[in-house]
């Protein structure tokens, strides 16, 4: 009547347990800098750049954006509060820094097969 827990059956429970967490860490981690910034001011696609390449914009409206390591983010803002600069880096799909004052937004884009959002 007794089940004796064997060695294998132990070995493929950690083997299972291990499975689990690489899946759950390599989906949570997304893409991570593999898309494009696009910059819009005023409505009005200003351009559209890899992460994959560094790089340094000048918007010619008081804002420097960087792209530096798969990330992107506002270097400097002429405007007052500096909020954009504070919104750190970013680089997963759907992200976006916003500099309310200059009418400019960065968003990042993902390939063409990326979901924002999954629904049944």
């Amino acid at each position: 009547m007794f089940k004796i827990v064997k060695k294998a059956d132990i070995i493929l429970i950690i083997c299972l347990i291990i499975a689990g967490i690489v899946t759950t860490y390599v989906l949570s981690t997304g893409d991570g800098g593999t898309g494009k910034a696009v910059i819009t001011i005023d409505g009005k696609v200003f351009g559209t750049y890899s992460l994959l390449e560094d790089r340094t914009i000048n918007t010619g409206t008081g804002n420097i954006i960087a792209i530096k390591d798969g990330y992107v983010y506002m270097k400097s803002s002429t405007c007052h509060s500096k909020e954009c600069v504070h919104q750190g880096k970013i680089n997963q799909a759907s992200q976006s820094i916003v500099c309310l004052p200059h009418k400019l937004i960065i968003e990042i884009k993902g390939d063409d097969n990326d979901y924002d959002t999954i629904s049944n």
